[in-house]
């Protein structure tokens, strides 16, 4: 499959966890996946705002988020 849009959402779910997981219990593998990360913020394919950058960082209550 080589297109994460035609995965099903169950199937989605299970990939990130793997990735999660080896990511969790491997610092190899934390580190390759930050590489990945680094590399893909330096050429972005589709601007994105994730709720730790359009908060600054900061924490914010459920209320907040509604």
């Amino acid at each position: 499959m080589n297109n994460f849009t035609k995965i099903p959402p169950a199937e989605r779910m299970v990939l990130l966890a793997k990735i999660y997981h080896n990511m969790w219990y491997d610092e190899t593998r934390f580190n390759f996946i930050m590489e990945i990360i680094e590399d893909w913020e330096k050429k972005p394919i589709k601007e994105a705002k994730f709720l730790n950058e359009i908060t600054n960082g900061t924490e914010i209550t459920e209320t907040e988020l509604r």
